[in-house]
Parts: structure tokens; sequence; C-alpha cells
């Protein structure tokens, strides 16, 4: 009976180790600390990669710890959720860009929408237009999917990827079909400024509201339009003259 008692108490011990263990491992997914960041970091982008710097940030009372990297050419930016060890965010940006090509055609948005679509399939393009940065004509297109919002910049003429982004968004947001679409804002826009032409329909994050910000021109003058993206109020007006 004794030894029965015995192997019964050894039985427990063991169980006991057990569910530490599995405990310790739980709690080793988290990212207490600058250095366990950078080891996810490097562990994701690749072992080549220098870290550049890694910073902490508060959001909504849980530390995030963001880490940028150097590999080759391009820039990567990571961000980290220190209580859950998940990555928030993710992407990276060519160093040098490329600046043949530019003297020639444009490539058509359709083209450049199907080869973001091709990037990240089955996706929803939530806006896309056209810009300058540095001298090179980009189209810079933002898409969601699940809990995903991307950005991809491309070069216009050459249809090289130049930046790639994503982000995880709230799941409730994501998962709420109640916010209005582009071609709705884009209505409302037109309604405040009748007879002037949209140039621009991006979905953006103003401070944890979903906003639609619509870019339009007519004649000498230029509109900007802050739509609230869930109740569809204008939040923002701005006329100036175009420059």
């Amino acid at each position: 009976m004794k030894i029965v008692k015995k192997i019964m108490a050894a039985a427990f011990v063991l169980m006991a180790l057990l569910l530490i263990g599995s405990t310790e491992n739980v709690s080793a997914k988290q990212i207490n600390s600058a250095g366990a960041a950078q080891k996810a970091a490097l562990k994701k982008v690749g072992s080549s990669a220098t870290v550049i710097e890694v910073d902490m940030d508060m959001e909504r009372g849980v530390l995030f710890y963001d880490v940028e990297l150097l590999k080759k050419n391009k820039t990567y930016t990571l961000k980290y959720n220190s209580k859950t060890g998940a990555l928030s965010e993710y992407g990276w940006e060519i160093n040098i860009k490329p600046y043949s090509g530019q003297s020639g055609k444009l490539i058509s948005r359709s083209s450049i929408q199907k080869k973001a679509l091709k990037k990240v399939k089955k996706a929803k393009v939530l806006s896309i237009h056209n810009d300058y940065d540095d001298g090179i004509s980009e189209y810079d297109i933002k898409l969601q999917k699940g809990t995903k919002r991307y950005e991809l910049v491309y070069n216009a003429a050459s249809g090289k990827l130049l930046e790639y982004k994503w982000e995880t968004v709230s799941t409730k947001a994501s998962a709420s079909n109640k916010y209005i679409s582009a071609e709705k804002a884009k209505s409302i826009a037109q309604k405040k400024a009748p007879g002037a032409t949209v140039v621009k329909v991006e979905y953006d994050n103003d401070d944890g509201m979903q906003v639609y910000d619509v870019s339009m021109v007519e004649g000498m003058y230029e509109y900007d339009v802050t739509i609230n993206a869930k109740t569809g109020d204008i939040i923002e007006f701005e006329k100036d003259f175009n420059d």
C-alpha cells in the first residue's frame, strides 16, 4: 500500500512539473524585452539583416516593440505585441528607387490593380491613386483581407513594387459591414462641391476613427474632404487654390 501511495505521489509531482513547463511555454510566447523583439525580427527577415533601431510604443495599455532593420537594398519595419508576441505590422521599402522608365507611358490603374490583387490574393481594394515621390510617378494601393490592411506602392511606369506593408486591424471593425463604400464617400464629397472632379479617395484611420479622405479639383480650386466611414458625416472640409 505504501508503494502504491509513493507511486501516486510521484505521478502527481510529474503532472505538476508538466503543468509548470506548459505555463512557461505559454509565457515564452510573450516578447518582454527589446532583445526578444530583435531576435524575433531577425528570425522573420533573416539573420543577415542589420538591426538599426528598436523602439517601444504604448497603445491602449499594451506595449509594442518597433524594430527597424536593413537588408541589402531594403529597410524593414516590424511591430510586435509584447503581450501576445504576435507580429501586428510588417513592411519593407526599397532604399534607392529606380528612376529608369519614367519617361514612357504610365501603366493603367487596372493593370496595377491586377498586380496588387495577384500579390495579395482575394483582397478587397480600398483605394488607388497616382502620386509623385522624389520625382517618381507612383501608384499607391490600399487593400484589405480579413484582419489585415495592406499598402502597396508601385513604380507607375515600370510596375516595379517599391513598398509593401501590412498591419492588423480591429477584428470588430473588419467584421463589421456597416461602413460606407468608397463610391458612397465620393458621392457625399461631390454633393458638398458640385462640379468638382474626384482625383483621389483614400480609406484611412484617423486617431481610431475610420475615415475616407477625398481629394477633388475644380478649375483653380482644390478640395479636401474627410468623411466618417461609418456615419457618412463630413468631419472636415477644406477649399484652397490649386497650385
